[in-house]
């Protein structure tokens, strides 16, 4: 089995199912502004303190680290 393009994995990514999350600010870290997922190498910044849908292998990663 090939290794998937970046075309084929946002491809992938977008018919999954979504999700609404909200990452929580850091209050002391003001420099967190961004949560960075990496999904068949292809790197997926979330914006934390913002309301955002994100696909089901994000938000299980996000889970998995415990950032939700």
């Amino acid at each position: 089995m090939a290794i998937p393009n970046s075309e084929d994995t946002f491809a992938m990514l977008r018919k999954e199912k979504q999700y609404n999350i909200c990452i929580r600010k850091d209050e002391n870290n003001p420099n967190y502004v961004t949560e960075r997922v990496y999904v068949n190498g292809e790197c997926i910044q979330i914006p934390v303190g913002e309301d955002v849908e994100v696909p089901e292998t994000v938000f299980k990663l996000l889970r998995r680290k415990n950032i939700i």
